[in-house]
């Protein structure tokens, strides 16, 4: 199998993404320590994985293996100056850097997770600037009266049971996602 990565992607902290990082993340995979299970399913089938050039990665099965693709797509790819960090590192922040939409901003456990729109993805300017995600039974009402938001995610047909403020509207599913 062989991976030519996309050249115009960047990490959150401004890193270019490259093979690499793809070889750290393949390496840091079976040795994950706390996690709730275990990621060797996705990579038992590599034998060997190498880099071609800084934006090629080659990737040799033990046999035929048509669900590779598939698989890496379970693996959550890191910057490999993070291939050494704890769970630890992670869940604080410290190591949670990343390539997509929206770059982590804060956590505060059983309350909500923060994310900013980040600017420099290479698929576009993200749909919103900011994405909070809250767990179930969070007070949603105080947060809308909050205002500090531009997408609520609730459940199907709650909708009707908020006191939307001024400027404030619900919009059905199909068009939530798109600007």
């Amino acid at each position: 199998w062989e991976f030519v990565l996309r050249r115009d992607v960047r990490f959150h902290d401004g890193s270019p993404f490259t093979a690499a990082d793809v070889l750290a993340s393949l390496r840091r995979a079976p040795e994950v320590r706390n996690s709730p299970a275990s990621f060797v399913l996705y990579t038992r089938a590599i034998e060997r994985a190498e880099a071609v050039d800084p934006f090629t990665l080659r990737i040799r099965t033990a046999g035929p293996w048509p669900l590779l693709a598939h698989d890496l797509c379970a693996v959550s790819i890191i910057a490999h100056a993070f291939e050494g960090a704890t769970t630890a590192d992670f869940t604080s922040g410290r190591a949670m850097i990343g390539t997509g939409p929206f770059r982590f901003r804060s956590w505060v456990p059983g309350e909500e997770i923060v994310l900013e729109g980040n600017e420099q993805w290479w698929g576009g300017k993200p749909i919103t600037g900011k994405v909070a995600v809250w767990p179930r039974g969070a007070d949603i009402q105080e947060r809308v009266n909050e205002g500090s938001f531009d997408v609520v995610d609730i459940a199907s047909g709650s909708s009707g049971l908020l006191n939307l403020p001024d400027g404030l509207s619900v919009a059905d599913e199909a068009r939530a996602g798109h600007a």
